[in-house]
């Protein structure tokens, strides 16, 4: 499920996780937008709302597993250091000592910055950080920098965080759809 962007950010298209274009109309993908639009009507709420909701839901999941990750240093139950080539001893002297092993460092802004947005070419529904999103200061695009980590550069070993997260979040959409109906209908609305 996961996508990439032309720029090589990666993002979940909300409408893809619920359910898949017509040469991948599953019977699960089908009574995914079955039990929306059954609770849409149920509750009498627009289904392009649910939607929404469903991302931003898919939004703040993602943004505590980026978190979590960057402050244990693990992918799923694996260090970093055991999945990534090693800071060079040159980097390491840049960086600050108290994150000088870290491969990752979280200084909550790309989990701030994860959210649901509209965007392509027909408006449809993205989870990620969009692309007009830069650093406060440098003014560097974020979109940068998480290519430059997610892929590597000519320089710099890939060191992929998000791209692990969104096949997590893609592996378990059943689990965390279910999660999000049962939520709604405790709720008795959103």
């Amino acid at each position: 499920m996961r996508k990439h962007l032309g720029i090589g950010v990666p993002f979940i298209k909300v409408v893809d996780v619920l359910y898949k274009p017509m040469s991948h109309n599953t019977y699960k993908n089908r009574n995914r937008m079955d039990i929306l639009s059954d609770l849409a009507y149920e509750l009498d709420i627009d289904i392009e709302r649910l939607t929404w909701e469903f991302g931003k839901y898919l939004a703040g999941v993602i943004s505590l597993a980026v978190t979590e990750s960057i402050r244990t240093q693990k992918i799923g139950s694996k260090r970093m250091k055991h999945l990534y080539k090693p800071l060079s001893d040159k980097y390491k002297k840049r960086k600050n000592p108290k994150h000088k092993d870290d491969f990752w460092v979280d200084t909550g802004f790309l989990a701030e910055h994860i959210s649901v947005y509209h965007g392509g070419v027909h408006g449809d529904l993205y989870v990620g950080i969009p692309a007009s999103v830069k650093y406060t200061g440098s003014g560097v695009p974020v979109k940068n920098v998480i290519r430059y980590l997610e892929r590597g550069t000519r320089t710099v070993p890939a060191r992929p965080l998000f791209t692990p997260i969104l096949k997590q979040v893609s592996k378990n959409i059943d689990t965390l759809f279910n999660q999000f109906i049962s939520v709604v209908k405790e709720r008795g609305g959103l």
